[in-house]
């Protein structure tokens, strides 16, 4: 498995953390009324892995996409600065 896939999954399984772990202080601080929404309804099973596949979506790909764009930067500071140390003429 190359860099970037391992680099892919990792921050994906970070956005997926950090999306259920909003989505469990949505429900637990009852934010506009979410939590009553999910906890009131006929199918809270349901209802609760329907937000938290969205959730995890959602989040799992904005992480995989900041990671993306991060290594143009990356790449560019790692080439600075084996230039700056190049002792070539």
């Amino acid at each position: 498995m190359g860099r970037v896939h391992k680099l892919l999954i990792r921050n994906c399984i970070k956005g997926v953390v950090f999306g259920w772990a909003l989505l469990a202080l949505g429900l637990y601080f009852n934010v506009m009324g979410m939590g009553d929404i999910v906890f009131t309804s006929n199918d809270k099973i349901l209802a609760t892995f329907l937000l938290m596949v969205g959730f995890a979506i959602t989040f799992g790909n904005a992480a995989m996409g900041h990671a993306v764009m991060g290594l143009a930067r990356s790449e560019a500071k790692k080439e600075k600065k084996a230039a700056q140390n190049d002792p070539s003429p």
